[in-house]
């Protein structure tokens, strides 16, 4: 809606700046200025593939991660929809990563599957990669 707003064409290119303390400090607790009722986790990622998904995303800043201020340590032990291939850190900077990849295509709240049209090649026109949709049984 918001895309909409700005852009109904859709023609323009989006750059996007993210403070991560924007985000509710239960979330992301390692940023200088922490706020009650901020972002949820799910909100944030879906801003992030939103953006993904309009393949208009041509930039990105994120700012106001600071490790230094985590309180307590890294959590230990992987928790169920852990990217196996990031190393344990603290939670903000896990979840600055995940936004990246979130704004560069992974969705963390949705299978996306390739339209019947493109299932052949495995990519869409924007160059997004997909899944091939499994035959029913």
């Amino acid at each position: 809606m918001a895309m909409h707003a700005i852009d109904p064409n859709k023609r323009s290119p989006f750059h996007l700046s993210l403070d991560i303390d924007s985000v509710d400090p239960f979330f992301a607790p390692g940023t200088g200025t922490c706020a009650r009722g901020g972002l949820t986790y799910r909100e944030i990622h879906y801003i992030c593939e939103e953006l993904a998904e309009s393949g208009r995303l041509v930039g990105m800043d994120l700012v106001e991660v600071n490790p230094g201020l985590e309180p307590g340590t890294p959590p230990r032990g992987a928790m169920h929809g852990d990217n196996p291939d990031l190393e344990p850190t603290t939670p903000t900077v896990l979840l600055a990563v995940e936004l990246v990849l979130s704004a560069l295509g992974k969705t963390i709240m949705a299978d996306r599957t390739l339209p019947v049209e493109h299932a052949a090649s495995g990519v869409d026109p924007p160059g997004r990669v997909y899944k091939a949709a499994l035959p029913a049984h």
